[in-house]
C-alpha cells in the first residue's frame, strides 16, 4: 500500500529572480486536497484532510488567514458543514466562497 507525509510548508516565489523563499508554516496539520483563495492580498487556506481514500478521510475544518507582509498566519473560525475536499473556492465581492465539495 501507498504512504504518504502531509506537509503543512508555505513557500514564496519571485517571478522576478525566479527564486523561492520559505515562510512560515500553516499552524495546523499537514493536509492534502485543501482549498485556498485571496481577498485583499491575504491567503486563505481552509479545510482539506490527512487522507484521501473513501474508507479512512480524516477531514480537517479549519480556516487560517496568511499575511504576506508580516508572514504570520491568523486563525479564523472553522468552516460548519460537513468534512469535504476538492471543493471549489474563490473570491468575488471581497468574500470567500466554497461549494461543489467531494465528501465521503
Amino acid at each position: 500500500m501507498g504512504h504518504a507525509t502531509w506537509l503543512n510548508d508555505w513557500w514564496e516565489y519571485d517571478p522576478t529572480t525566479g527564486t523561492w523563499t520559505q515562510r512560515a508554516n500553516l499552524p495546523g496539520q499537514g493536509r492534502a486536497a485543501c482549498g485556498s483563495f485571496v481577498i485583499d492580498d491575504e491567503v486563505y487556506v481552509t479545510v482539506g484532510s490527512r487522507d484521501v481514500t473513501s474508507t479512512t478521510a480524516t477531514f480537517l475544518m479549519e480556516l487560517y488567514k496568511y499575511s504576506p507582509t508580516t508572514d504570520t498566519w491568523t486563525v479564523l473560525a472553522p468552516f460548519p458543514a460537513a468534512g469535504s475536499v476538492r471543493s471549489v473556492q474563490f473570491q468575488l465581492w471581497r468574500r470567500g466562497l466554497r461549494g461543489m465539495r467531494l465528501w465521503w
